[in-house]
């Protein structure tokens, strides 16, 4: 038995099988508009950043610190006479590349930087409860609903929060911005 092979017929079912392809049997049209090429797009610029922020970590604080307690620069003074003094402020600032204002928040705040973790980067140590009274009555619920097994979500503390906040601050008229 033999086989018989048709050119002719097989390069038709070849082209035929290749428009379909490209045709969108396999693609899937997408809706909305179609993306516009970068030529026929409108030029929009990124604006400039005029006052850059970073932060810092705990490290990079203590050295610039470290820096201006232990350095010293050597200078001769009206009599010829040579002595060191320490750093300024505006030369840290220099080297490091931070501003001025920075380092004098950081000396003036030396002794949080130390109690801060280390690798953080925060200086607060505490978050400052605005309504102490109401957290008390809020927690006094919450262990409540707590030991007797029910759900205590996010939703659950809104919804006790606005209703002990009238109770425990009843010269508030209105409930406080969020």
């Amino acid at each position: 038995m033999s086989i018989l092979i048709d050119k002719n017929n097989d390069m038709m079912l070849l082209e035929a099988l290749r428009s379909l392809s490209g045709s969108g049997i396999n693609q899937r049209t997408r809706p909305g508009p179609k993306p516009k090429p970068v030529s026929a797009r409108s030029v929009t610029l990124a604006h400039q950043i005029t006052c850059p922020t970073c932060t810092h970590p705990r490290t990079k604080k203590l050295e610039v610190l470290s820096f201006l307690y232990h350095y010293r620069i050597p200078f001769t003074d009206s009599d010829n006479i040579l002595s060191s003094r320490p750093p300024t402020q505006d030369e840290a600032a220099a080297l490091f590349q931070i501003p001025q204002s920075t380092i004098s928040d950081w000396s003036k705040n030396e002794d949080r930087i130390l109690a801060t973790k280390v690798g953080g980067r925060s200086l607060r140590l505490v978050d400052v409860c605005r309504w102490p009274e109401l957290e008390v009555a809020v927690n006094a619920e919450f262990v409540v609903d707590q030991e007797a097994g029910r759900a205590v979500r996010k939703g659950w503390f809104w919804r006790i929060s606005m209703r002990n906040f009238l109770i425990v601050y009843p010269a508030c008229n209105r409930f406080p911005p969020v």
